[in-house]
């Protein structure tokens, strides 16, 4: 098992690879909370993903995770991080944290226009700085 850190190093930079490639955010018609329209989606249309449902193998995913944030979906399906099980407590909650932080800067609240790229590293950034993480990527 990684420390905590590495682990969330590793995952911050596969999510952001994730998103660049993918060039945009993961979306599908959801229904929640009786809003109608398109609501960001652990997957979503087309095979898209968002930040943390890149991390969730298709094994694990449950559509029941949607509309759940990432602390919830990390209490509520546990085996869909199954790679954190060692971490309990503090660990798990900061974890949880982390999560949340990044599908909020990196996926939830940025747009869908030309600078999507540049809003995702400008998330991926802000997440870094937040846990003391090094920022490893660029949009050159």
């Amino acid at each position: 098992m990684n420390d905590l850190k590495t682990q969330m190093q590793s995952d911050l930079n596969k999510m952001y690879d994730h998103l660049i490639k993918q060039g945009k955010k993961s979306l599908a018609e959801s229904g929640w909370y009786g809003k109608a329209g398109k609501s960001c989606a652990y997957r979503g249309e087309v095979g898209a993903m968002c930040a943390v449902g890149c991390l969730i193998s298709d094994e694990e995913y449950n559509p029941k995770m949607e509309g759940c944030d990432a602390r919830q979906v990390l209490d509520n399906f546990p085996a869909a991080f199954s790679f954190i099980t060692g971490y309990e407590g503090w660990a798990k909650q900061r974890y949880a944290v982390f999560l949340n932080r990044v599908q909020e800067h990196m996926h939830d609240l940025i747009s869908e226009d030309a600078n999507f790229s540049a809003q995702v590293l400008d998330g991926y950034k802000y997440v870094a700085d937040e846990f003391g993480l090094k920022v490893e990527r660029d949009n050159g």
